[in-house]
């Protein structure tokens, strides 16, 4: 009977200390808060969910003035929805903190572009060439060494802006075979610097330095909240200790998962997001540290099928410049012009290819697993509210 008390007595500091420590993080006005609401904002970004991805970043803007990335992504969220003067305040404002960011004058000069003030968006490309010949590919590759999952989202994001020009340059532009020899080699490299492992291996170490040192998540938070002996409590029952176990666990599984080659990855990192969603609400520890791996690891599975269809329609690209009409089949572009067809990273088939009346379109069935013929998606801007999502692949299109 005494046994049954102690038990029940220990859910009930257990539901009052996750009370209290979830408030203290929700309160808690340091960096890695900051890093939190930018990981939440993109991802809303990347939905399409305007309000939430403004509501997200500008916290993180407000609890940490200096935060770049969420500056650079809100600016991107803005340039979408055409507000184009939010947009260039926010990439003005990343210029001021990091005054010789080149991609910062890259993503101004969009903005000024898209507004029609070309001699501005001139003078910040130029600015860029000047700072950084390669600004794009030189930040993107910084990128890719940053241990942190919010630096590796924009590295992604940058990758995905990268794409969409490309896609635009093909459609309006003749290119020689030169140079799009010159990109599919850019575009080659590109994914074989794609990975996540550093960035799952840096949460991992800040989640250890946390359940090694609990009092470094530091002492700001709500006023009137006693902290310390909140944190000295969850330690003497042993909370802080379950949770550890716990949450490395799940970090090892995730870094397991992602040894795995991409089609197989996505299945697995869905069955450790299962496991984590399974475990018990009491471990508040494990909740408020997990950063959103699965979905992570779809963004960036999709920009590597995104690298990927574009890297075949540049070959295809390449076959009607010599050929004079474009290929029946990607068969056709074996050996010349490819090694292998590339596989779909979603479900490791080979990518999708169809000819079309003006064109034709490379693509990958995407995290959903279904064939929707080459289907696009919509512009994040346009996609419509209160209505199912629509069904999309993941495509490069050249219509010409």
């Amino acid at each position: 009977m005494m046994l049954v008390q102690d038990k029940e007595l220990f859910k009930i500091i257990a539901l009052w200390l996750g009370i209290f420590v979830c408030l203290f993080i929700i309160g808690c006005k340091d960096k890695s808060a900051a890093a939190d609401h930018c990981d939440r904002g993109f991802a809303h970004y990347e939905n399409g969910e305007y309000d939430q991805a403004f509501s997200e970043l500008t916290k993180a803007i407000e609890i940490d003035p200096t935060d770049a990335p969420a500056y650079v992504i809100r600016g991107m969220a803005y340039n979408d929805k055409d507000e184009f003067d939010l947009a260039i305040a926010d990439f003005t404002k990343v210029i001021e903190i990091k005054p010789t960011d080149a991609h910062a004058y890259v993503s101004r000069g969009m903005a000024y572009g898209n507004k029609g003030e070309y001699d501005l968006a001139v003078a910040d490309y130029s600015k860029a060439i000047e700072l950084d010949p390669t600004a794009t590919d030189a930040y993107r590759r910084s990128l890719a060494k940053e241990p942190s999952t919010i630096s590796q989202l924009v590295r992604v994001a940058c990758d995905g802006l990268t794409l969409s020009a490309l896609e635009r340059i093909v459609n309006r532009t003749e290119l020689t075979d030169e140079q799009l020899i010159e990109l599919s080699e850019r575009l080659d490299k590109v994914e074989r610097s794609s990975d996540l492992t550093p960035a799952f291996v840096g949460e991992r170490c800040m989640g250890l330095s946390f359940f090694t040192v609990p009092h470094s998540l530091g002492s700001a938070g709500l006023e009137g909240i006693p902290v310390r002996p909140i944190l000295a409590l969850c330690q003497a029952v042993g909370l802080v200790d379950m949770d550890a176990v716990i949450y490395l666990d799940l970090m090892t599984d995730y870094l397991e998962a992602h040894r795995l080659p991409h089609h197989q990855r996505q299945e697995a990192v869905g069955a450790v997001n299962a496991k984590l969603e399974s475990t018990s609400k009491v471990h508040i520890f494990v909740y408020a540290l997990m950063p959103p791996l699965a979905r992570i690891t779809t963004i960036e599975t999709r920009m590597i099928a995104h690298l990927r269809a574009a890297r075949v329609g540049l070959a295809a690209q390449r076959y009607r410049l010599a050929a004079g009409t474009l290929p029946d089949t990607l068969a056709e572009l074996v050996p010349t012009y490819l090694d292998a067809v590339p596989k779909d990273p979603f479900d490791g088939n080979e990518l999708r290819y169809e000819r079309r009346a003006a064109g034709f379109v490379v693509y990958s069935i995407g995290e959903d697993l279904r064939d929707d013929g080459g289907a696009e998606q919509l512009p994040r801007s346009k996609r419509p509210r209160g209505q199912p999502p629509q069904n999309w692949d993941v495509t490069f299109i050249v219509d010409r």
